[in-house]
């Protein structure tokens, strides 16, 4: 059985958290992937905007990681908003996942936050994971759909007044 080592994201951390959302996006069929730099990752930890938790293999080798930040409910308050769950496919299948999610879940347990949250594409085989977990489908359950605005929306509601 393979081992991991998890801890808590670090800026030296952020070149291989760079390297595992582009992988992430190309698995996702978003070549392009992100936009940030791995100074732009630092600095946004540093300030707290994002937080989350790095695998490294028995080699020293990153293996997965999961990426978060706090969002807030006007119904339960503060809760966790998983960005990114994402286990390297070597490493698939050994476990890995569900310790990346309970690292998760132990802070949420210890900031006393009401819920995990996360977004995933339809045709994602990890559904089977989240369900596994006991996760919910909001989509199925409550019929809660995800909208968002792009920069280009976004200036344009943005120069109106108010």
């Amino acid at each position: 059985m393979m081992e991991f080592k998890i801890t808590k994201l670090t800026p030296d951390d952020m070149k291989h958290v760079k390297m595992m959302v582009q992988e992430l996006a190309e698995f996702e069929k978003m070549p392009n992937g992100p936009k940030l730099s791995i100074e732009n990752f630092q600095a946004d930890l540093k300030s707290n905007h994002f937080f989350g938790f790095i695998a490294m293999s028995e080699n020293n080798e990153p293996a997965g990681m999961a990426l978060c930040y706090m969002a807030y409910s006007t119904w339960e308050g503060p809760f966790i908003h998983m960005e990114d769950l994402y286990v390297r496919p070597s490493f698939r299948k050994s476990g890995l996942g569900k310790k990346l999610v309970v690292a998760v879940c132990k802070e949420a347990k210890d900031k006393n936050y009401q819920r995990v949250q996360w977004n995933v594409l339809d045709w994602n085989p990890a559904r089977e994971f989240y369900n596994k977990l006991g996760a919910t489908n909001l989509s199925e359950k409550e019929g809660w759909l995800a909208y968002r605005l792009e920069p280009e929306q976004i200036s344009k509601i943005a120069s109106q007044e108010i």
